[in-house]
């Protein structure tokens, strides 16, 4: 039997073989294999990503797997499972958690594909109009304009979104980050930015980043932060 299940794992794949892994509580092994399905394009990265913030809960590296459940939100943004396990690690750090904000249903349909969105709206507007012209009852008439008043915001911010530039943000992964008002270490600290921090950033380079926090905005180095992408 032994030799039947080692069999079948060797012809798994990296996440099956490293969702086995998590289960026997081999976590850093779990975490390897799940890095490694990361580069399989066959593999969706949502839930590895999410996986990968599991091994590193579990493994007590809170600001790492802030960075892999906010990075799993971002391709599961109906899902709220990466979202309420990010607001556990943080609290394990001593944050509060992140509450949902006026414009959390405009970040979930923006996070969704280009394609998924046109189709989307397109089909709303269709069969909005289509009830619009061909419903006799008058309520169901009312009903359908005000799907057409959703597609028509939908249709609106998808023309914003395809102008804008596109956001990114990034999580403090050091215990402690300096914040600078230039990319200079001589010069004076703004504030010192706690591990866990999820800041929104503007540009970077190899070894620089520019951010901005509630609490101000300036330079920190690069190797204190995680994209979150």
């Amino acid at each position: 039997m032994t030799f039947f299940l080692s069999l079948l794992l060797l012809f798994s794949s990296d996440f099956e073989r490293g969702v086995e892994a998590y289960r026997a509580q081999r976590f850093d092994e779990a975490h390897a294999l799940f890095e490694a399905a990361l580069a399989d394009s066959e593999v969706a990265k949502g839930p590895v990503l999410h996986n990968l913030g599991n091994c590193a809960y579990r493994l007590g590296r809170f600001p790492e797997a802030i960075g892999y459940y906010a990075r799993a939100s971002l391709r599961m943004p109906f899902d709220p499972e990466p979202r309420a396990c990010l607001n556990l690690a943080r609290r394990e750090l001593g944050l509060e958690s992140l509450a949902p904000t006026a414009g959390e249903p405009f970040a979930r349909f923006d996070r969704l594909p280009n394609a998924t969105r046109l189709w989307l709206v397109g089909t709303l507007q269709f069969l909005a109009l289509s009830g619009v012209v061909l419903l006799r009852r008058r309520t169901a008439r009312l009903t359908m304009f005000g799907v057409l008043c959703v597609s028509l915001v939908g249709a609106a911010r998808l023309v914003q979104t395809h102008f804008d530039s596109p956001s990114l943000e990034g999580v403090i992964v050091a215990d402690e980050v300096s914040l600078r008002r230039e990319p200079h270490t001589n010069l004076g600290i703004l504030l010192e930015l706690k591990a866990g921090a999820i800041v929104r950033v503007e540009e970077y380079s190899d070894r620089w980043v520019r951010i901005v926090h509630p609490q101000g905005s300036g330079w920190i180095d690069r190797l204190g932060l995680a994209l979150i992408d």
